[in-house]
């Protein structure tokens, strides 16, 4: 992982450690030195630090949000902020506001599914599909943040995962691996995926919703 990238999440690790890992996000933003309000839409204000968050989402569109808003927060303390310094020292990636909030939303899994509960849930179920849908109810987060934070979790596995409807892929994140199909595809049969050492799970309740979690083997990076 790259190393400027590395100290950031650490960062926002660091500084959610230092609440105790608080999981209620406006309590987690007065720890952290921010006002919590509700707003027509979610942003960050730094002038006067102030996290808001849109009154129409649900409630883990609202912790999500928060947490997002919470790590551009974060990002931004410093003289020079981590912002600024991958400004800086990435200024060659094509799209630098992508970038930034792509690393924002890496962040935000971190206040939302600490390091603690992603290995305990894992040590639980294994690395398989069925981690995934367990994080997304003990972290009351939506299955494909769930299944980024398993996928990204350790940066020197292989892994990929996907969540489908109707047998077509609806989310899809990767990590070290070229996955074969991707979002909007028709993912293959569950027979040809068990062979290539993948797990599935089906959403209880709803028999057309699957999960698969696809694990290469250990990966060391170069």
């Amino acid at each position: 992982m790259d190393p400027i990238i590395h100290d950031y999440l650490q960062c926002i690790t660091a500084n959610h450690a230092a609440t105790n890992y608080e999981p209620d996000m406006p309590t987690l933003a007065n720890r952290l030195g921010q006002q919590y309000r509700r707003h027509d839409y979610s942003f960050y204000d730094p002038t006067n630090r102030t996290v808001y968050v849109r009154h129409d989402a649900t409630a883990q569109e609202a912790r999500a949000d928060a947490a997002h808003e919470l790590t551009h927060a974060i990002g931004m303390t410093g003289h020079p902020s981590y912002e600024q310094v991958i400004r800086h020292y990435h200024a060659s990636v094509p799209n630098i506001e992508a970038h930034l909030e792509a690393l924002t939303e890496h962040g935000a899994d971190r206040l939302l599914m600490p390091d603690a509960l992603v290995t305990a849930i894992t040590r639980h179920c294994g690395l398989t599909a069925r981690a995934i849908w367990e994080l997304s109810r003990f972290a009351n987060v939506t299955i494909n943040d769930a299944l980024r934070r398993i996928v990204h979790a350790n940066p020197d596995t292989r892994i990929g995962g996907f969540y489908s409807t109707g047998g077509y892929v609806q989310a899809a994140h990767t990590l070290n691996w070229w996955m074969p199909f991707w979002i909007g595809d028709r993912i293959p049969e569950p027979h040809l995926l068990l062979e290539h050492g993948a797990t599935t799970y089906r959403v209880p309740g709803k028999p057309r919703h699957l999960l698969g979690l696809v694990v290469i083997n250990d990966y060391e990076a170069a």
